[in-house]
């Protein structure tokens, strides 16, 4: 069995690199939402608006997790900001690519909208792996670190 202070530093680079990358990703994603079309490979033989699913569902996954990470909160509490914060972000997104010779689009946001709404469930779900990376604080007695023969939930009621 792995020693608490091995789980808790190995829990830490886990949270900093989710984190990490989380940022390296959104700046990554707003600076290649702004490039002229004029200067955007012509490779890309991919829909658009796929495009904008998958990349806003990736970012979706990434700040669930980081978000559950960091600061473990109910769903009810966190899906509703997650949602709100990315897809006000998406229409900010849309609006300032004026700015920079793109054309603007609605139906490009809808995309962002579905891809947030999408990746939800499948965010949850790797949310719950990592959260299990979650060391238990070394306030908890020995024996309720062990499981019970027949147990189903973990020691905080979460299903661990």
């Amino acid at each position: 069995m792995k020693s608490v202070d091995s789980m808790r530093f190995s829990f830490a680079i886990v949270r900093r690199s989710l984190l990490a990358g989380l940022a390296l990703y959104w700046m990554v994603l707003v600076v290649a939402t702004h490039v002229p079309n004029s200067e955007l490979p012509q490779a890309l033989n991919v829909q658009d608006k796929a495009i904008h699913l998958v990349a806003y569902g990736i970012l979706t996954m990434l700040l669930y997790c980081a978000w559950q990470l960091t600061h473990p909160t109910p769903l009810r509490t966190c899906i509703p900001v997650i949602i709100l914060v990315l897809a006000t972000h998406a229409a900010l997104d849309e609006v300032t690519q004026g700015f920079f010779g793109r054309q603007p689009d609605v139906m490009d946001w809808y995309a962002d909208v579905l891809g947030i709404a999408l990746a939800l469930p499948f965010a949850e779900q790797l949310s719950r792996v990592t959260r299990r990376l979650r060391p238990l604080p070394s306030s908890v007695p020995e024996f309720a670190r062990r499981p019970v023969a027949g147990q189903t939930r973990g020691w905080l009621g979460r299903g661990d």
